[in-house]
């Protein structure tokens, strides 16, 4: 069993959009439209099979998927959305 969970936000993988969390998270809207980049997945450091609806961690590159059904056997990292804002910046390196 892994000790560590991954570090970091990582990003909705392909398939369902979640709407309602989306509402929940009061995300920004775009041409009607939630921006995707608006919701990212922590890992809340359990480490078991997930149950229908859950988020989950994923692949060599992760991402975050959903559960469709309950019949999954492989143990994963469970993940839930966090808002985020991105802040553009720059920094000086040599004056």
């Amino acid at each position: 069993m892994p000790t560590n969970a991954p570090k970091g936000m990582f990003p909705l993988g392909q398939g369902r959009f979640p709407y309602r969390e989306a509402e929940r998270l009061e995300c920004p809207k775009s041409g009607g439209m939630y921006i995707r980049s608006c919701l990212r997945a922590i890992a809340t450091g359990e480490f078991r099979i997930p149950k229908k609806g859950e988020l989950f961690l994923s692949g060599a590159i992760i991402e975050a998927y959903y559960a469709d059904e309950d019949y999954v056997v492989t143990k994963y990292f469970i993940a839930k959305l966090v808002r985020t804002r991105l802040i553009k910046y720059r920094i000086i390196v040599q004056e």
